[in-house]
């Protein structure tokens, strides 16, 4: 997953690094992440969405849930990937069951849609067996693994 910012894709510069990246790595699966924040016009967001499209890139919308999650982004430039945010999932465990059935409706709303889900933040177990009872495909966070000083090799 690689990070970005708002600027990046705004000024074309994502353009470049984006294709040069590609041209050094073309074996290694690549995923640009946009937090729901930097989300620009929906021009914007289709033609980069249409260059990751070419060089075999997959977009992840992160932090979903953490703001002003508009849903247009989703019917009109729908990501491969869909990262919720840690404020939905910290004490996942502990919420009313209405708040875990939004966020399992949302979950599977994604996925029948085609969007991977990440939970993120997941940092006790029982946050992780109730994310995979909800139905998330992937976790993030402490609990499953720590940050690693030296970037993980493919195999």
């Amino acid at each position: 997953f690689i990070n970005t910012v708002p600027e990046e894709i705004e000024n074309g510069g994502m353009t470049h690094t984006l294709t040069e990246l590609r041209k050094h790595s073309s074996e290694i699966p690549l995923v640009l992440e946009i937090h729901e924040k930097s989300l620009t016009s929906l021009a914007t967001m289709r033609e980069l969405q249409a260059l990751l499209k070419d060089l075999e890139i997959e977009l992840a919308y992160d932090d979903f849930g953490a703001g002003q999650a508009r849903l247009v982004e989703l019917i009109e430039v729908p990501p491969d990937w869909l990262k919720f945010d840690i404020s939905l999932i910290r004490n996942i465990h502990r919420q009313p069951p209405r708040a875990v059935q939004i966020l399992r409706t949302l979950v599977h709303m994604a996925r029948d849609l085609g969007i991977k889900t990440i939970a993120e933040g997941i940092e006790v177990a029982a946050e992780k067996l109730c994310c995979e009872a909800i139905g998330f495909e992937y976790g993030q966070g402490f609990y499953l693994s720590r940050p690693s000083a030296n970037p993980v090799q493919p195999h």
